[in-house]
């Protein structure tokens, strides 16, 4: 659902681009925003699976003894 949308809104950009080095520099602030993004989920999921194997090991170990 998100390609589509994506695909159109450049299309869109590219037909309006009027002053080149703008419309770059927005964009590359878009892909350090995304990038920023992306690195803030990866860090918390990783600090949720670090977490639930923390639980499980304990539940085991519990469980075991």
């Amino acid at each position: 659902m998100r390609l589509p949308l994506h695909y159109i809104s450049s299309n869109s950009s590219r037909k309006r681009r009027s002053s080149g080095c703008s419309n770059s520099r927005s964009s590359s602030i878009i892909v350090v925003k995304v990038v920023v993004v992306v690195v803030v989920v990866v860090v918390v999921v990783v600090k949720v699976l670090v977490i639930v194997v923390v639980v499980v090991v304990v539940v085991v170990v519990v469980v075991v003894e």
